[in-house]
């Protein structure tokens, strides 16, 4: 049991360790594209106050007009309110912020989740050596039995495919922006992100048909197990 015990341990630490790098390098790339989506979603609701201008001069100019022409006009003009001066969104505005405000909660799930998963990995190594060589190896094969039943690898390999996920609906989202602005700038975003997204299916499906291939991650190595 001892030899046994030794063996596990050696080998509980090398999966440990990836997953470990695995979930701080997802937490840090994850933070830090938070952050940015959140400027770009607060960006797009802060409205121009130019707009807000131009509305209530329109609104005026409205007045005088009706005044100029000596159109009856209610006793009491009704006020001009805050939702008739601010400009409501287009199409390609909501599209936007949706898909941003989703890649943010996408980007929040998978940091809870990271999370989680360092919590997991702590409990199962806790009290892991307290007692004699046969109740740790049993204590042992029943938590990492415990693991495979639940799925924990699946689930740690999988957060860096909603990070990736929400990667691209922002980088979606961005086109849209851009399009709206002008249509040369937003082609040509398009056509480089139709380039990196190509490139990143190719390096991503070759492992699958090509074993040798060096294009290996611990998502593709997952899906090539089941």
């Amino acid at each position: 049991w001892e030899y046994y015990n030794r063996e596990a341990s050696e080998y509980d630490h090398e999966l440990f360790r990836g997953y470990r790098e695995t979930l701080n390098s997802n937490l840090l790339v994850t933070t830090l594209f938070f952050g940015l989506v959140a400027a770009f979603l607060i960006n797009a609701l802060n409205v121009n106050p130019a707009e807000i201008y131009a509305n209530a001069l329109n609104q005026a100019v409205l007045l005088s007009v009706n005044i100029s022409s000596n159109n009856a006009l209610p006793a009491e003009w009704p006020p001009i309110t805050a939702s008739q001066l601010k400009p409501s969104p287009d199409s390609t505005g909501v599209i936007s912020v949706t898909l941003w405000g989703s890649c943010m909660v996408i980007c929040l799930g998978t940091m809870l989740f990271a999370t989680s998963a360092k919590s997991w990995l702590l409990e199962y190594s806790r009290d892991m050596k307290n007692g004699n060589p046969y109740m740790c190896a049993q204590r042992r094969q029943l938590r990492y039995d415990e693991m495979l039943k639940w799925r924990v690898e699946t689930i740690i390999s999988a957060l860096p495919w909603f990070f990736q996920l929400s990667l691209f609906m922002f980088v979606i989202g961005l086109c849209f922006t851009l399009m709206q602005y002008h249509s040369i700038p937003g082609k040509i975003v398009i056509g480089m992100s139709c380039v990196v997204l190509g490139g990143y299916l190719i390096t991503t499906v070759l492992p699958l048909f090509i074993p040798s291939c060096p294009y290996n991650t611990p998502a593709v190595v997952l899906f090539q197990k089941m």
